[in-house]
């Protein structure tokens, strides 16, 4: 009686275990096929941002950084700036010697105030000869006009004493008047003749005198107007030189090219020849600071395209701490020689950064160049596994 009781508990039992299992194992399906939905769903809805990191990276002044050189070659007088200092375009860098230069500047100043001089002294004397040739050209003139009227009051004496004389010749044949008044008026016409003669050689004199004034005075300017020219010119020709000389000199005064700072000064001492063209040292601009990176051709083209957006993290700078700075492509070389593109990244406007920004400070740029499902990714991870081997 025992033992079958004790059979029957055993079968009882038995079977409540089978039961049990095979509740769990439908449960275990259940989620095992709900993971894999999951997993499914994960790999073809949800997205995943695929980004190029760079090789190597610096921020950049977007302006060329400006060299401070001479276009001369001369001696250091003066060093007016210092390492660091912020200059403004046109400010005075370094002096150098210009003592020969500044010696021909003094010699042609010299010349062209006497020759100043010259023309002073030329104008003068041209006012004082015209104003003796107006002198005279004004009294023979006068004389002139005074013979002119004198000789034809002469040649009214003329006419009148040959009226008379004709008067008298007649009468004379009448027995009105005797020969010796006849006579008279004969010898008074020849005297008035005579007298219009003289007159009318006296004003021919007088004008051929002042013909020869005039053209006296005609040639006197002539050469004198060539004597101004002459000097004129030499003057305009000095002052040439001299504007040159002063161009020159200006070329021993060595000046900021641009707004900025002085990155680099080399340690020239004052008294050394400096070479022109010479490297004196440099000024980075006060401009924007943008990107320029460098990735692996295979990485990067077909991938990298402009207007993509990048985050930037300082080396030096852990981005937990000071966080990261955007920025946005801009420009994307060819590959080069070095199986390297280069690829230029503007920097955001707004960025406010913690860290001091400068020119050549490294970074590393990561661009994200697409977003894929997992799916996608996977598929290209296995794609480019299989690739040798294919």
């Amino acid at each position: 009686m025992n033992s079958s009781r004790s059979a029957r508990s055993f079968f009882l039992t038995t079977r409540a275990l089978r039961s049990d299992r095979s509740e769990n194992r439908v449960l275990g399906i259940a989620l095992l096929l709900l993971f894999f939905l999951g997993l499914l769903a994960w790999l073809t809805l949800s997205n995943l941002q695929l980004t190029v990191r760079s090789k190597s990276a610096s921020l950049h002044v977007v302006e060329a950084v400006e060299a401070i050189s001479s276009t001369v070659s001369a001696r250091l007088q003066a060093v007016h700036i210092e390492l660091g200092d912020q200059v403004h375009k046109g400010d005075l860098l370094l002096t150098l010697d210009s003592h020969m230069v500044d010696t021909d500047i003094a010699s042609t100043e010299a010349i062209l105030e006497a020759l100043g001089e010259q023309v002073l002294a030329l104008r003068e004397e041209s006012g004082a000869s015209e104003a003796i040739y107006s002198n005279e050209a004004y009294r023979l003139k006068r004389k002139a006009e005074t013979l002119r009227k004198q000789y034809r009051e002469r040649q009214d004496i003329a006419r009148l004493q040959a009226e008379i004389l004709k008067r008298y010749e007649s009468s004379a044949e009448q027995k009105l008047f005797s020969e010796i008044d006849a006579l008279v008026a004969k010898k008074e016409q020849r005297q008035a003749i005579v007298t219009e003669d003289s007159t009318a050689f006296s004003l021919q004199e007088a004008l051929m005198q002042l013909d020869a004034v005039e053209d006296q005075r005609r040639e006197w300017n002539a050469r004198h107007r060539r004597r101004e020219a002459e000097v004129e010119e030499s003057i305009s020709a000095r002052e040439e030189r001299l504007r040159s000389l002063k161009e020159s000199r200006e070329r021993y005064f060595v000046r900021a090219a641009v707004n900025g700072k002085v990155s680099f000064l080399r340690d020239a001492k004052v008294g050394e020849y400096i070479s022109a063209g010479d490297s004196l040292g440099d000024i980075l601009p006060s401009s924007p600071l943008h990107v320029v990176a460098k990735y692996r051709a295979a990485d990067t083209l077909g991938r990298v395209k402009r207007g993509q957006r990048g985050t930037i993290s300082v080396i030096g700078f852990p981005r937990t701490r000071y966080g990261i700075l955007e920025a946005r492509v801009v420009e994307v070389g060819s590959a080069g020689a070095d199986g390297n593109v280069t690829v230029h990244l503007a920097l955001a406007e707004s960025v406010a950064s913690r860290i001091p920004l400068s020119h050549d400070l490294p970074v590393i740029v990561d661009i994200t160049s697409e977003r894929v499902t997992p799916w996608e990714y996977l598929l290209h991870i296995l794609g480019v596994s299989l690739l040798p081997a294919v």
